[in-house]
């Protein structure tokens, strides 16, 4: 999920990156764009819609500030039919009933409302759930900082069969004896769980002496989140010898930051990066990260032991790395502008990305790239240039290597945008399966009484070219059963590729853009597709009921 705060897209201000831009200059994190002034046709979002507005309780002011903002905003009423349809089905809806008289009510008519427009992505949050989104985008939790997997679930689906029942998928996502909830990879040093002894390869019996056992895992997270000082004790199975050892593991839990990027030193002086969420300080932590593996130093945090660094650094002379792989699996997207920094961490020049949004009745796109030294960001409109900014761009850790981006299914938004403008400016040979295929992206608006809107507001255009259907892989490799059953004890495939991929350099890269290999590049472009419609038709299926 690519989001973007309302009036400004979220953008890193963690103190690495705080260092360079005080160093080079401030980069600009406002889409420039000319302002509009609302007219009738776009609906007026009322005077109320303000999340400082805390109470008590309005559900009319709840559900007319919900529906100004999508009138006036989202990307898929553009079209001022379409909208006109949507303003006199739903904006007098619910005048003249007891429908909002409750939270539970107007929660219920507001998201019945929203699903009308057809679009996947827009969503109202409420308190909750808008809560949970702000946090996750920080890279902050508020429990025990504890990553968790099922082991067994490729085995357990194959077991359903061909067809299965409707409600036999809801019991495959029910944790049981042959699926149980364990602790992968291994937690942070500096988590609370690590703290308290909780180890990789942990299964959890029960929380609070409640078995895990035909739970869902979302309600067993659920149950395991909780708020800094508080206390949780899991119950465990720990792998010992040929059987398991109980123990029950009391944790305090805390505000745990989750470190978002983590390396690991491959054969061949490569480097794998492992990305697991765009958040706020993912940058940060990228910049921290791949400094480290090419030179063996910490960056400094102070600026003035930082410049010299800034103005001395040289990738290619100073970076020990000869290969690098990406890995986007699983990478659900984040904070947009993070996707963007990354890039300039290893692209020498060239296109980022293009964001086509909508300026009330207008569509407006900016253009990004990078030009040496620089980042430029152009608006245009009909064609023209009607804006050009550019600014001191980060400064450049990853030298001209091999670059394999891992991707799959999980792989969504922001991950779609890194791993798209690698691929479209030839910089990275993709491996894995097809990705999630999330071609527009959202603006966070918190609004009245702690809820908020997410509304689909632009689309994107890793490295200037239409995403289509996803990051389709150059090379297709599906991961191994055994591997998706258990990965303590199986080889990971799509990683063994890469790195094959990474040997083999150039002749790698030919043979990813032969004849054959694009045509079925574009064969699985046509199957992702028509996955994606069958996914959207039971989103939308489920969300009715």
């Amino acid at each position: 999920m690519t989001e973007k705060q309302n009036p400004q897209r979220i953008f890193p201000h963690s103190l690495i990156i705080v260092s360079l831009l005080a160093c080079f200059g401030l980069l600009v994190s406002v889409i420039l764009t000319p302002q509009t002034q609302p007219t009738k046709t776009l609906g007026e979002i009322p005077a109320l819609c303000n999340a400082r507005n805390q109470g008590p309780f309005n559900g009319k002011v709840l559900y007319d500030c919900v529906f100004g903002e999508i009138v006036k905003t989202d990307l898929s009423i553009m079209d001022r039919s379409k909208r006109a349809d949507f303003i006199a089905k739903w904006q007098h809806k619910y005048d003249q009933s007891e429908m909002l008289g409750t939270e539970e009510n107007t929660y219920r008519a507001i998201k019945k409302m929203v699903r009308d427009l057809g679009e996947m992505h827009t969503a109202f949050l409420t308190p909750k759930e808008a809560r949970d989104l702000y946090l996750s985008t920080q890279g902050n939790v508020f429990g025990i900082g504890a990553p968790l997997t099922r082991l067994g679930l490729r085995s357990a689906e194959k077991a359903l069969g061909e067809n299965p029942s409707a409600e036999a998928r809801r019991s495959l996502n029910k944790i049981s004896a042959d699926t149980p909830l364990v602790v992968y990879p291994a937690p942070d040093r500096d988590s609370p769980a690590y703290q308290a002894g909780l180890r990789a390869g942990d299964r959890i019996a029960a929380v609070n002496g409640t078995s895990t056992i035909g739970q869902t895992m979302a309600a067993v997270v659920d149950s395991i989140k909780g708020d800094a000082g508080t206390t949780v004790v899991l119950s465990v199975h720990r792998p010992s010898g040929s059987g398991y050892e109980d123990k029950d593991i009391s944790i305090t839990r805390g505000a745990v930051h989750v470190p978002q990027v983590v390396t690991q030193a491959l054969p061949g002086d490569f480097l794998k990066v492992t990305i697991t969420s765009f958040t706020q300080t993912v940058a940060q932590e990228f910049t921290d990260a791949l400094y480290l593996a090419c030179t063996g130093k910490q960056l400094p945090y102070d600026v003035r032991a930082l410049l010299p660094i800034l103005q001395s650094y040289k990738p290619e002379r100073d970076c020990a790395i000869k290969g690098l792989v990406l890995d986007l699996r699983n990478n659900g997207g984040g904070v947009m502008e993070q996707a963007t920094a990354i890039a300039q961490l290893i692209m020498e020049n060239g296109p980022t990305i293009t964001i086509q949004q909508r300026e009330g009745d207008r569509s407006i796109e900016t253009r990004e790239r990078i030009e040496h030294d620089g980042y430029v960001k152009e608006v245009v409109e009909n064609g023209k240039v009607i804006q050009s900014k550019k600014t001191t761009r980060f400064f450049r850790i990853v030298p001209t290597v091999p670059i394999v981006v891992l991707v799959n299914g999980m792989s969504a938004s922001a991950s779609e945008i890194l791993g798209g403008m690698l691929q479209a400016d030839g910089l990275a040979t993709v491996v894995g399966t097809s990705s999630y295929g999330k071609e527009v992206g959202q603006s966070f608006k918190p609004i009245d009484f702690g809820s908020a809107v997410k509304i689909t507001t632009f689309r994107f255009l890793p490295g200037g070219v239409a995403l289509g259907a996803g990051v389709i892989p150059d090379f297709e490799v599906l991961p191994g059963d055994d591997f998706i059953d258990d990965p303590f004890h199986a080889q990971d495939t799509q990683l063994a590729r890469a790195v094959e991929v990474l040997s083999r350099g150039e002749a790698a890269v030919k043979e990813a853009h032969s004849a054959s290999a694009l045509a079925d590049r574009a064969a699985r472009s046509t199957q992702a597709v028509e996955k994606h419609r069958l996914r959207e038709r039971e989103f939308f299926a489920a969300s009715s009921q």
